[in-house]
């Protein structure tokens, strides 16, 4: 009985280890023991790390969102309230009319044409996801998380790709994930080229056909 539980108990251990090992593709096939235990920890403290900056990256857009959003409150409220006082003026010595899009003042007295913008627009967080891909944008940024097989070629395929929509890389990380890669990218757009109506366009576009490529 003793041998037996013993023998189930090796058993046991080397199907864990063939498990472990099957986990950790860069280790070659036959290796000790030893050798996938420190492979495994030092996985370990890898994906520990990547987690670690991306939740940091995750903390600090959201921090820099806050302000932003605050700035466009005031900004909104300080252009209300100079649109009241310009009305004002404007009852007393000129004339005012609206179309679409701005509100436009003529001051009879000095012969002048004033043209107020309306308030800016608060950006908004959006998200699109598909079984293996996932495209966070907000204003003229946005990120890109790509889950792909192991391919030649994949990321430089991806890169051609952004660079033929004009979408610059601001950073990219990847991990392991069993038999594929995880990439997380981050871009902006490229100087001259922000809109964000477009540049939503642009990213949507640009993450079909990076899809295509990693279908």
């Amino acid at each position: 009985m003793h041998i037996w539980n013993e023998r189930e108990r090796r058993k046991k251990i080397r199907n864990m280890f063939s498990s472990l090992h099957a986990l950790l593709p860069d280790l070659p096939s036959k290796v000790d023991k030893s050798t996938i235990v420190d492979a495994a920890v030092k996985e370990i403290k890898n994906l520990q790390q990547i987690l670690e900056n991306l939740e940091k990256k995750k903390k600090d857009k959201l921090r820099s969102m806050s302000p932003f959003v605050s700035e466009s409150s005031f900004v909104m409220n300080s252009q209300l309230n100079s649109y009241e006082s310009t009305k004002t003026i404007i009852i007393d010595q000129g004339s005012y009319s609206y179309n679409n899009k701005f509100l436009i003042s003529v001051n009879e007295t000095s012969n002048t044409l004033s043209l107020y913008a309306p308030p800016p627009k608060q950006v908004a967080f959006q998200t699109w996801s598909s079984k293996k891909f996932i495209l966070n944008i907000c204003g003229g940024e946005a990120q890109f998380c790509i889950c792909a097989t192991k391919k030649q070629g994949v990321l430089t395929k991806i890169a051609f790709v952004l660079e033929k929509h004009m979408i610059d890389v601001v950073s990219i990380n990847f991990m392991r994930n069993g038999n594929g890669n995880v990439y997380m990218i981050l871009v902006h757009a490229s100087k001259g080229s922000y809109d964000t109506n477009s540049m939503e366009k642009t990213y949507k576009q640009a993450a079909g056909e990076i899809l295509m490529l990693i279908s």
